[in-house]
């Protein structure tokens, strides 16, 4: 049982969820390398990014597949990136470099920080960012159980129902929003989450 290492990314208008219709907590997996080693890795590169200072496929992605169309300026990103909370789900490095699979015993080690993450951020919404990650958060449980099954375009997508101090997130996952990724093939799902 970890404690929290990473402290999440929490925009200014996180709390003003009007603007953008729910409050989306984005669900990373794990961080690696030297920005590993600080707690406030989230943070400082999510703020590098927004700022202009780093340029970063997934950040743009992450973006894009939220917003449902590509196109950032700094403004852009200012606006998008202070309505969202980002959190990486893994509280130890996953390794030297990226494509690393953290280890069985790392998700699980994380379980607790991500229950008092929630208890902390309290979204109505949680965006996975990894269909590895999806099969290693916390299943039934007596904070956590299946949700009904997202509809878009005549598909479905399985979604979970995390509970919290005060509230509950659905959440649903989606490819990695890296090398490959289509942000319009994984948008519609986005929009079925936030509904």
């Amino acid at each position: 049982m970890a404690t929290r290492f990473y402290d999440p990314w929490k925009g200014e208008n996180y709390e003003n969820h009007k603007a953008s219709a729910s409050k989306l907590l984005i669900l990373g997996e794990s961080h690696y390398g030297k920005d590993a080693e600080r707690g406030d890795a989230t943070i400082t590169l999510t703020k590098q990014y927004v700022s202009g200072k780093m340029n970063h496929r997934f950040w743009t992605n992450t973006m894009n597949v939220v917003r449902g169309h590509t196109g950032s300026t700094e403004k852009d990103r200012e606006a998008f990136w202070h309505q969202v909370a980002f959190y990486n789900y893994v509280q130890a490095s996953a390794g030297a470099k990226p494509r690393v699979a953290p280890n069985d015993q790392l998700f699980k080690n994380s379980e607790d920080a991500f229950f008092s993450t929630l208890d902390e951020l309290k979204p109505q919404a949680i965006l996975v960012l990894s269909k590895r990650l999806w099969l290693k958060l916390p299943g039934t449980g007596p904070k956590s159980r299946a949700g009904e099954p997202l509809e878009a375009d005549g598909e479905t997508r399985e979604s979970w129902i995390y509970n919290y101090d005060g509230g509950r997130a659905l959440a649903t996952p989606i490819n990695h929003p890296s090398s490959g990724f289509s942000w319009p093939r994984w948008h519609k799902w986005v929009v079925a989450l936030k509904k």
